[in-house]
């Protein structure tokens, strides 16, 4: 089910509030889609750097790279929350609020899947 069919049955959105987020999540897919292929791009140059043993600041500048385009992401991802948390009812908010995301299903990752990654994820450092 899509995000917008999620929000729909929990929160019981009038037909005004799924046009208008509607709107709001097809602009965001939008500008993400070009985002996330920058960041593939960007994430494909940090590993090939560091395969061909790259010096550190070529390494900080494509890391500083990848970080920025990850903020974007995220930039994006909070903007389309905000402007649809704007759109609810208090009762609506209230009901979203008790969610431990508010908005189930977020559009974007923020940081492409690697090896650090993963054992970050694992607690090993």
């Amino acid at each position: 089910m899509s995000r917008l069919g999620v929000l729909t049955d929990m929160l019981a959105l009038s037909e005004d509030q799924q046009d208008q987020i509607e709107t709001i999540f097809d602009d965001e897919e939008v500008s993400s889609r070009v985002l996330l292929n920058q960041l593939k791009e960007a994430s494909d140059a940090l590993k090939a750097a560091e395969k061909a043993g790259a010096d550190n600041p070529n390494i900080d500048t494509l890391v500083a790279e990848v970080a920025s385009i990850s903020r974007r992401l995220l930039a994006a991802d909070a903007r389309a929350e905000a402007e649809v948390y704007a759109l609810l009812s208090g009762e609506q908010r209230r009901k979203l609020d008790q969610l431990p995301h508010p908005l189930p299903v977020p559009s974007a990752p923020i940081l492409p899947h690697g090896p650090v990654l993963a054992m970050s994820s694992t607690g090993s450092h």
